[in-house]
């Protein structure tokens, strides 16, 4: 039996030091990753009508309305949406068709995983709000900030009125931990909160993360919020643990600041996270999706820049209510963390309050009741007598059914 469990310490130990640390923190990552627990209780068409029959959330119809209002004045056509799709055929998008409860679409992506998760999502959609008739685009891209078209996205800038809020492909994904919000991320950390209460978690800021959303040079590398929240740190450790786990999107030629001022700190899951009281969600290409949303969920403190980056959900979140708001280059981070060491109550109590918000507003069936609301409201100003039949498809992008 020792000779056995010897055995097995020596197969998980010497990969590692042949590896390294680096190395073994992205076999730990991998491990995470693909280790779903898939919880896959569909949403009922029954729950969906019973919503669908009441007066949505305030912040839904809100953020809907805002979204949609220039289209109530000028239409969506087909003749429009041809247009955008070739235009912007050069970046991951997709075309949507549901009539009569068929899902058809042409892509540019068929193989990624952004594209496959909305496909899932619209399939479930599809048979549990059985009254759509629409056209639409989807963009899998990050960034869409300089696009003024009618297209679905997970995040934009709040001042562009022509982009569409969508929830994002995580609300919808199956492929691994990270990523799979609804079905296997949200299930998890709802364990993890519930086995970590208030009173055991660390008085410490806490963030981990990657260097995403950052177009540097040698000389405002440090202009970044996830820069300057690690700098911070270094000056700060006994109220912020805050790291880089990876150097991403970052050429090597740029990287030598990186390397002599920051260390980097091997991956911690999001469960991990909840150890701590005081999270940060700091914005990356944009909106970090579903680090938020989990953050939210943890029954700890968030922090959050001042941002004009928002979400889907973004309209129901309350400053100082859901979570504490920072100036937006976190220049009162230390000021804010100190406020909330100093009123334990108040800080758990901003912490629970958006824990409620997440259980009632980031769980499965209330995804698919905002989906079903923008669909329906978006079907209202479309032009729908003309929608594209199969027939109809430049022969070169076809529709597919699913």
């Amino acid at each position: 039996m020792r000779k056995r469990l010897l055995l097995a310490l020596l197969v998980l130990i010497l990969p590692l030091l042949f590896i390294g640390f680096n190395g073994a923190s992205k076999v730990k990552r991998f491990l995470y990753n693909h280790s779903t627990n898939i919880l896959d209780i569909p949403v009922s068409e029954a729950d969906l009508s019973r919503l669908l029959k009441k007066a949505p959330p305030p912040w839904m119809q809100s953020r809907i309305e805002k979204d949609l209002a220039k289209y109530h004045v000028t239409p969506i056509t087909r003749k429009k949406l041809d247009s955008v799709y070739h235009k912007y055929c050069h970046n991951k998008i997709a075309r949507f068709q549901i009539r009569s409860q068929k899902l058809t679409y042409q892509t540019t992506c068929k193989e990624h995983v952004r594209f496959k998760s909305v496909k899932h999502g619209l399939k479930q959609l599809c048979q549990i709000y059985p009254k759509l008739n629409v056209d639409f685009i989807v963009s899998f891209e990050d960034d869409m900030k300089n696009v003024q078209e009618p297209i679905f996205v997970f995040a934009k800038n709040k001042h562009n009125h022509n982009l569409i809020l969508f929830p994002d492909f995580t609300c919808y994904a199956k492929e691994t931990t990270t990523y799979a919000w609804s079905y296997s991320l949200r299930p998890k950390i709802i364990k993890a909160s519930n086995s970590i209460p208030w009173s055991r978690k660390k008085e410490l800021g806490f963030w981990r993360g990657g260097t995403t959303g950052m177009d540097l040079t040698d000389k405002n590398w440090e202009s970044s919020n996830r820069c300057k929240v690690c700098t911070i740190s270094r000056f700060h450790p006994k109220i912020i643990d805050a790291k880089f786990t990876s150097f991403t999107q970052i050429p090597a030629s740029k990287r030598k600041n990186f390397y002599s001022h920051y260390n980097i700190s091997p991956f911690v899951t999001p469960e991990e996270h909840l150890q701590y009281k005081y999270l940060i969600s700091l914005d990356g290409n944009t909106c970090t999706y579903p680090g938020l949303q989990w953050r939210l969920q943890s029954n700890s403190l968030v922090f959050k820049p001042k941002s004009n980056e928002i979400q889907w959900y973004y309209e129901g979140l309350v400053p100082n209510y859901h979570y504490l708001a920072l100036e937006s280059d976190c220049s009162n981070l230390i000021s804010k963390l100190n406020w909330a060491r100093q009123h334990d109550n108040l800080a758990h109590k901003i912490a629970r309050q958006s824990t409620q918000f997440a259980n009632e507003n980031l769980n499965q069936l209330a995804i698919y009741h905002y989906l079903a609301l923008l669909l329906r409201e978006y079907e209202r100003v479309q032009v729908t007598h003309d929608l594209a039949v199969d027939s109809d498809i430049d022969e070169y992008t076809p529709f597919c059914r699913y």
